[in-house]
């Protein structure tokens, strides 16, 4: 299944404590800023904390998007509109690359990207919205 991009949103937060989004993005530019390194710097600076707790507070506080759509606020109940799409998180990977590369092939995969921790992964397949 093809998913017709025609410029899907996702509501911004200014990281997982927030509960109101900082504004609305289009999922492909959220997807050429990861491929083209925008969010490296950030990534890499959160990559490199040692300490279990400094990585998660840390981690908390990392921006984030829903997704699955636009939201008033981060709850289901405040879906302004579903994007067709959902991310699914694969955590712990002992061979991240390599379950990547065999990820992508898969003619449902809209967009697939090596998670912040960088032991997993996020992929991006697209849903019948309820």
């Amino acid at each position: 299944m093809k998913v017709n991009s025609g410029r899907k949103k996702a509501s911004g937060f200014k990281n997982a404590k927030n509960a109101y989004p900082v504004g609305d993005f289009a999922i492909d530019d959220i997807l050429a800023g990861i491929k083209d390194g925008k969010f490296k710097g950030k990534v890499e600076q959160l990559r490199n904390i040692k300490d279990k707790n400094a990585y998660a507070e840390a981690k908390i506080n990392f921006p984030s998007v829903t997704v699955s759509g636009t939201f008033s606020q981060r709850n289901k109940k405040c879906l302004i509109k579903h994007s067709g799409l959902i991310c699914l998180d694969i955590d712990n990977l002992d061979y991240v690359e390599t379950v990547k590369s065999t990820i992508k092939k898969d003619r449902f995969v809209y967009a697939i990207f090596t998670s912040v921790s960088g032991k997993g992964l996020a992929v991006i397949v697209p849903i019948e919205p309820d």
